[in-house]
């Protein structure tokens, strides 16, 4: 089974990426871990903050599967992490052994 890391900022350049990963995988039985880093331990928001998260999360993945499709090859990890962004992605990616990660294309900033 291919592993695949998808963080998200709910952007819909990170929505794109998960998306062309599901297309190019869809003959490949793959368990897609979409990661959205919703703040920083002691914040004082953390709590509602991972509760929106989530309901993202879950919108995401209702979102993926209309537009995809559903694919019985496919399986879906929604995770909010609580930490520094690049940390928490890279400990992430690191301790559930992914194949792939992918992310969209960062917006350009207007000069």
């Amino acid at each position: 089974m291919l592993h695949i890391l998808a963080p998200t900022d709910f952007s819909n350049n990170s929505y794109n990426a998960i998306y062309y990963a599901a297309r190019l995988f869809a003959d490949t039985n793959s368990e897609f871990h979409i990661v959205h880093v919703c703040g920083t331990e002691g914040s004082s928001d953390l709590e509602s903050s991972k509760l929106e998260s989530t309901k993202n999360l879950d919108a995401l993945q209702h979102r993926l599967i209309r537009d995809v499709g559903k694919n019985n090859k496919h399986s879906w990890k929604k995770v909010s992490l609580c930490s520094d962004m690049a940390k928490g992605i890279a400990d992430y990616a690191k301790e559930n052994d992914m194949d792939l990660t992918v992310i969209g294309k960062p917006r350009q900033r207007k000069k």
